[in-house]
């Protein structure tokens, strides 16, 4: 039975994945696009109809390797509960995502390390994602009183900027890897709740 011929969409995933495959083999920055290509049995010239340069197969890896924890804390803020306790969940699943691939996907880790210093765009897309996830879970919580009014985009910001450590534990010398900093994870983010429950 002769297989059918791939889509372009699925094409593409074909090249990603395989890309994924030798970067955590390689290290992104070892890996050429000739390299991808010959694992997969086509040209060069083929790869580029579908990605214009090797950096847009590196960022579009970055973009995947966000994929998992985007789905993870969507369904934490779709979950309902208390607002205080969802955005703990959240805290915690981007804490230990972070960990996760730090220990068992360094190479992709890396990748995704690399385009939050370069500031990609995949990268400011998780952070407008972060935000808003933030700000509708402050909303939340004001609609149902467990937190006092305010503008909640502003409130959002000024958590995720008090959470910037755990949320990058990775870069903070505090955060020592190996040791599990959950307890005070969980004492930062109570403080910031009892902050939010009175009025400014």
């Amino acid at each position: 039975m002769i297989k059918g011929r791939c889509s372009k969409e699925e094409t593409r995933e074909r090249i990603l994945t395989k890309a994924q495959e030798l970067f955590r083999l390689y290290g992104f920055s070892k890996t050429t696009v000739a390299d991808i290509a010959a694992d997969l049995k086509m040209s060069s010239a083929n790869v580029y109809k579908f990605f214009p340069a090797k950096s847009a197969i590196v960022e579009a890896c970055a973009a995947r390797g966000l994929e998992a924890i985007r789905q993870e804390v969507t369904a934490i803020m779709n979950s309902g509960g208390k607002a205080s306790l969802r955005i703990e969940r959240v805290v915690l699943a981007i804490y230990h995502y972070n960990r996760r691939m730090l220990r068992n996907e360094r190479q992709i880790f890396k990748l995704v390390a690399t385009a939050i210093d370069e500031a990609w765009a995949c990268i400011d897309d998780f952070r407008e994602f972060l935000q808003s996830t933030m700000t509708r879970l402050v909303q939340d919580g004001i609609k149902t009183r467990e937190f006092a009014p305010g503008k909640p985009s502003q409130i959002a910001t000024l958590l995720l900027d008090s959470l910037s450590a755990p949320l990058r534990s990775h870069l903070h010398p505090d955060y020592a890897p190996g040791k599990n900093h959950e307890k005070r994870i969980h004492a930062q983010i109570q403080f910031l709740i009892k902050a939010l429950q009175f009025s400014s």
